[in-house]
């Protein structure tokens, strides 16, 4: 199987294209390029209502704050200045923010999620070799590239922004900012099929890369993806607890 058949055959033979693209580890490059054009794509498609969405949201905010005044805050003076500002969101910022900036971020969460694998496949026994067990955590990252270009189609065809992520729908109250201070809303954003398929596909390429089990692929693969997600809602959770009261 050569090079471009992995990225194909991750589709209709995942075990098969994660067990190439476990020997041939130089190929993780080709999964890394998919992934940026996909965001190339999706930023293209989604810049101008993001970007839209992303200053109206400011002004929102801007809004509610000067009308909620705290007794240690003047929050009333803080809006009003901030309304003299420019709009910060802008199309070219959008495009630094969401593809390079996404991207160097994305190389930074394989690492990650990459020795982490690395690390506690050791612990089940396992025979880990990083450039590996870094190949097919980014081959596995094909699930990500694949909802990005969905979702261009959607805006595309729709011309609209997707309004909740994954099945945050299910706890959303109609109001983003209560929705951004929501812990639940935020854990069900990153819960959809995608993410289900990541894992699946992960944790195929866990187990050819570090030589465990199907299961204990899998439970490297759910530990490592909770034990991360976990990290990203901490922030969730501290603007619920700070921010919260001065935003209602």
């Amino acid at each position: 199987m050569h090079s471009g058949q992995i990225l194909w055959h991750i589709f209709d033979q995942p075990t098969l294209a994660m067990k190439h693209a476990a020997q041939r580890h130089r190929t993780w490059w080709i999964a890394a390029l998919f992934f940026l054009l996909c965001t190339v794509i999706f930023t293209w498609a989604s810049a101008p209502l993001a970007v839209e969405r992303a200053n109206a949201q400011a002004t929102q905010m801007i809004e509610h704050l000067s009308n909620r005044p705290t007794p240690r805050v003047p929050m009333r003076g803080l809006g009003t200045a901030m309304r003299r500002q420019p709009q910060t969101m802008t199309i070219q910022r959008y495009w630094i923010s969401s593809v390079g900036v996404g991207f160097v971020l994305a190389l930074l969460g394989w690492t990650i999620r990459a020795a982490l694998i690395h690390f506690s496949s050791a612990a089940l026994r396992g025979e880990s070799q990083w450039a590996k067990t870094f190949a097919v955590t980014v081959w596995s990252s094909i699930p990500f590239g694949v909802q990005k270009l969905t979702q261009a189609l959607y805006i595309s065809i729709n011309h609209q922004l997707i309004e909740h992520q994954g099945f945050s729908f299910l706890v959303s109250s109609g109001n983003w900012l209560r929705d951004s201070r929501n812990i639940l809303y935020a854990l069900l954003s990153n819960i959809d099929l995608f993410s289900l398929w990541y894992i699946v596909l992960w944790s195929i390429g866990i187990s050819a890369a570090t030589k465990v089990s199907r299961k204990k692929g899998l439970l490297l693969a759910i530990l490592a993806w909770a034990l991360l997600l976990g990290l990203r809602l901490i922030p969730v959770a501290i603007s619920a607890a700070f921010i919260g009261k001065a935003l209602g």
